[in-house]
């Protein structure tokens, strides 16, 4: 089940200082599950959620839905987001747009590597709140 281990990783980033800043709201159902073994699960939502709380004025929003014969994963942030070319530079490994900032630049790209291998993608566009959305989709078996 996805809400759980959602849950576990927010409660986590929130005793970081980016985590301890910012309000998480989560939209998924219960029994609602990704197609992708827990650990591999962890590995792709966990940067997603770092870099969001990272980057995030206020508001983290996560979701887990259905759309037609798509599980989408969606997470969103009110930060300031990004241009389309930094998007596509945001998902080479090792690319790194803030320069100032922790970690590596492999969040983004390692993500998209968890995404595929598990057949689905990872699409990354300007949020509803206003700063990035990442969305990582696969399609259903019928």
């Amino acid at each position: 089940m996805a809400l759980p281990l959602i849950e576990r990783l927010i409660a986590v980033i929130e005793q970081t200082g980016a985590g301890e800043r910012v309000a998480f709201s989560l939209a998924c159902d219960e029994r609602t599950t990704l197609p992708l073994a827990s650990d591999d699960a962890a590995e792709l939502l966990g940067p997603l959620l770092e870099n969001a709380a990272r980057h995030a004025r206020r508001l983290v929003h996560v979701a887990v839905e259905t759309v037609g014969d798509r599980r989408m994963l969606v997470v969103g942030d009110d930060g300031a987001g990004l241009d389309s070319a930094q998007r596509d530079e945001a998902i080479l490994r090792g690319a790194r747009l803030d320069s100032g900032g922790e970690g590596h630049g492999l969040g983004l790209a390692i993500a998209r590597e968890l995404a595929e291998a598990s057949r689905g993608d990872l699409v990354l566009a300007r949020s509803p709140l206003g700063g990035l959305e990442v969305r990582v989709g696969w399609t259903l078996s019928a």
